[in-house]
């Protein structure tokens, strides 16, 4: 009787031991599978053209870095923004990821989508400039530039505002920028860097910001800070007039 208890009690015990380390084996393997299949959508997420629109990804950001995307859309009103949803891969700081932007087209005409990577402290790490053409029957073409703009380091720059900067007008005017004229001049500056050139004196916007004074000679798509002269995105060049002028 005595052997017969101690089975039962070596039984129990096995049975107390096993169960939650199988339920651990168990959570693990779900961990793992749940990875797997997280790395594979991931790897996956491309940008692409869908049946009633197209879908824009990012560059690949990561928590590390502090990565944030955002998306801004000018020109026709051919298509429009309906959805953002982050896909990620890895865990805590080790974490990848990027921003999926689904646009719809609703008519036909051409717009561009400016797509900016941001890292921490709102630097600007890369932007992507898509050009989407969508015709009568709401079919969906793009074509993609790219440019780097993090300092000096790279071709190209960003600029970005805030409340309370300097900008003088083209006829001499001071403003300091409200958040809703932030907003209004919140596209990317982006040109190719030119062989440093002489500011013209008159006719610019001056733009105050972070102590440095950046140039506009929109006349002629050109920026000019301390020694770069940049080319402005020609097909952006419309709409940079539009949004000076109507703060001005």
């Amino acid at each position: 009787m005595a052997k017969k208890k101690m089975n039962i009690f070596k039984l129990l015990a096995l049975i107390f031991i096993f169960i939650p380390l199988g339920f651990v084996l168990l959570l693990v393997t779900v961990f793992i599978i749940s990875m797997a299949v997280r790395g594979a959508i991931f790897d996956n997420t491309k940008t692409k053209v869908t049946k009633d629109g197209i879908e824009l990804v990012t560059p690949l950001g990561s928590a590390s870095m502090g990565s944030h995307f955002s998306c801004n859309i000018y020109g026709d009103d051919a298509v429009v923004l309906e959805d953002v949803e982050e896909v990620t891969k890895g865990i805590l700081t080790g974490t990848s990821m990027k921003n999926k932007y689904k646009l719809k087209a609703v008519s036909a005409g051409t717009s561009f989508a400016v797509v900016v990577h941001h890292t921490g402290g709102m630097n600007i790490r890369d932007c992507s400039i898509y050009k989407i053409t969508v015709n009568e029957d709401l079919d969906v073409t793009y074509e993609l530039r790219k440019h780097k703009g993090l300092y000096r380091k790279y071709k190209g720059l960003c600029i970005w505002a805030h409340e309370g900067d300097e900008l003088q007008t083209a006829d001499g005017n001071t403003i300091f920028l409200t958040e809703e004229q932030v907003n209004d001049i919140a596209i990317p500056y982006y040109g190719q860097n030119s062989d440093v050139e002489e500011v013209p004196q008159k006719g610019l916007y001056v733009l105050k910001v972070n102590n440095r004074t950046y140039n506009f000679d929109l006349e002629n798509g050109k920026i000019y800070s301390v020694n770069d002269t940049l080319i402005i995105d020609e097909e952006l060049l419309p709409y940079y007039k539009e949004i000076f002028a109507k703060i001005s």
